[in-house]
C-alpha cells in the first residue's frame, strides 16, 4: 500500500487553496461564458421548480407522517451551490406558487433555506443572486466545509439536503482490491517535462515544483528522471 495523503491533498490545493485555488479565486466564473455549465443554470429555471415540487410533496408527506409538526419549521439545505442559481430559482417557484395555493402558502411560511459553502468568492456570488431572500429570515448562507461534521457545522434540521456536483470537487483516494482480497490506494500523480521546469523564469515557482517533486518520489519510490511529479 501507499501513504496518499500528500497526493490526496494536491486536488484540494488546486481547487481551493486561497488565493490560487480555483473556487477560491476571484476568477472562477460558472455558466455559458465560464469555465463550465451545469444543468441546473442550463435549465434554468425549470430545474429548481422541479426540485421545489419535490420539496412541497417531501413536506406535505412529513406533516402527513407525523415526522414533521405544523409548527415546525422545514429545512433545504444545499451544500456547494455554485452561483447560487438552483436556489434562487427553487425560492422563487415556492413563492410564486404559495401566491395561489393556500397550502403552497403554508409551506413557503414553514421554509428556512440554507447555503453551505467552502469559498467565500462563490458565497459572495451566491448573495448577490439570491438576494431576494438573504436576510430575510429565508435564506441564509454560510462557509463551510462538507468533508467535515455536517451536524457540528449546521446544526440538526428536518427536511431535505441536496448538493449538484459536489462530490466531483472533493480529493479521493481510489481503492483497488487483488483478487486475494488486498485493498491497496492508489493515486494517479500529475507529471510535466523536466525540460518545461527548466526554462520557468520564477525562481519560487521552480523550487516549488522542485520540491514537491522530491515528496513524491521519496513517498512513491518512482525512477522516472524525465518527469517532474505535482
Amino acid at each position: 500500500s501507499v501513504d496518499n495523503n500528500r497526493g490526496h491533498g494536491i486536488r484540494d490545493h488546486v481547487l481551493h487553496d486561497d488565493p490560487w485555488g480555483f473556487y477560491a479565486s476571484a476568477r472562477v466564473r460558472i455558466g455559458t461564458e465560464g469555465d463550465f455549465i451545469t444543468h441546473p443554470a442550463a435549465l434554468s429555471p425549470y430545474y429548481g421548480a422541479v426540485l421545489a415540487e419535490q420539496a412541497f410533496r417531501m413536506w406535505r408527506a412529513m406533516q402527513q407522517a407525523g415526522t414533521l409538526q405544523v409548527d415546525e419549521p422545514f429545512t433545504i439545505i444545499e451544500l456547494g451551490a455554485g452561483t447560487g442559481v438552483l436556489m434562487r430559482d427553487l425560492l422563487t417557484h415556492v413563492k410564486q406558487r404559495a401566491r395561489e395555493d393556500e397550502e403552497w402558502s403554508r409551506f413557503w411560511h414553514g421554509l428556512r433555506a440554507m447555503i453551505g459553502e467552502r469559498s467565500p468568492e462563490l458565497a459572495a456570488q451566491q448573495r448577490l443572486t439570491c438576494q431576494e431572500f438573504v436576510g430575510r429570515d429565508t435564506l441564509t448562507i454560510r462557509v463551510l466545509d462538507a468533508r467535515q461534521g455536517l451536524a457540528a457545522q449546521l446544526g440538526m434540521h428536518k427536511g431535505l439536503l441536496y448538493s449538484n456536483e459536489l462530490v466531483d470537487a472533493f480529493a479521493g483516494h481510489v481503492v483497488r482490491a487483488t483478487p486475494q482480497g488486498e485493498l491497496f490506494a492508489t493515486l494517479v500523480v500529475p507529471t510535466i517535462d523536466r525540460a518545461a521546469v527548466s526554462v520557468i523564469r520564477s525562481e519560487e515557482l521552480r523550487a516549488a515544483l522542485l520540491e514537491q517533486d522530491r515528496h513524491v518520489r521519496e513517498a512513491l519510490h518512482v525512477p522516472d528522471a524525465a518527469s517532474v511529479y505535482l
